[in-house]
């Protein structure tokens, strides 16, 4: 993606329902061009997305056409269009809802830790005709975290806008205490608000396929 556009780290579309994205670790993704580095595209529906870490990556955390679940899942320092100079061309939040209903998605116990102020949380496709309008108060979404280190009202602004819906009523917005998430450690301390959640930590050396 230094040349080419529209492409992903991992791409689900077309592919039926009951796929499972599970236990990846996508990191130091610097191609310019990269949309998001999870993408259920064109009316895909029923994926599972679990236990995945995206980590100093251009680009989107995850986009979602559908009905998808994205569970327990760690979005660390997405680079903005000017980290390092990178022209990161896509930058519609960490979590984009384009089009078609995300009805009934569970998005739940995941943590979104961004370091640079003004990086953008949620993207809603709202200018859509209903059924592709794509309101993220339309999923279940509930104890996940936020936190910006540049800016501490950033996910309370998202609480605050998605609670009267009824969305989002235990999550907080909180730092997550990551051990040492620069080395790839995602541990959490001992009084990290993410424990209360229910969250899990994810071991990064056991990503990937295993035999």
């Amino acid at each position: 993606m230094q040349i080419l556009g529209d492409g992903n780290c991992i791409y689900v579309s077309g592919c039926g329902r009951g796929n499972v994205v599970l236990n990846n670790y996508l990191h130091d993704v610097d191609s310019t061009n990269v949309n998001a580095n999870i993408r259920c595209d064109d009316d895909q529906h029923e994926t599972l997305i679990r236990m995945n870490v995206i980590h100093r990556c251009c680009g989107e955390g995850f986009i979602s056409k559908g009905k998808n679940d994205i569970v327990n899942n760690f979005v660390v320092d997405l680079k903005s269009r000017t980290t390092a100079g990178l022209p990161c061309e896509h930058q519609r939040g960490y979590l984009v809802l384009p089009y078609h209903s995300p009805k009934d998605s569970v998005i739940e116990r995941n943590v979104f830790l961004a370091r640079e102020k003004g990086q953008k949380l949620l993207y809603e496709g709202t200018q859509h005709a209903p059924p592709r309008t794509a309101r993220f108060r339309d999923t279940r979404a509930d104890n996940n975290l936020y936190f910006n280190t540049a800016d501490p009202e950033w996910g309370a602004k998202h609480l605050g806008a998605q609670r009267p819906f009824g969305v989002e009523q235990h999550s907080l917005s909180a730092d997550p205490q990551f051990v040492d998430p620069e080395v790839g450690d995602f541990r959490f301390a001992s009084d990290s608000p993410a424990r209360r959640l229910g969250i899990e930590p994810i071991d990064v050396s056991q990503a990937g396929p295993r035999r």
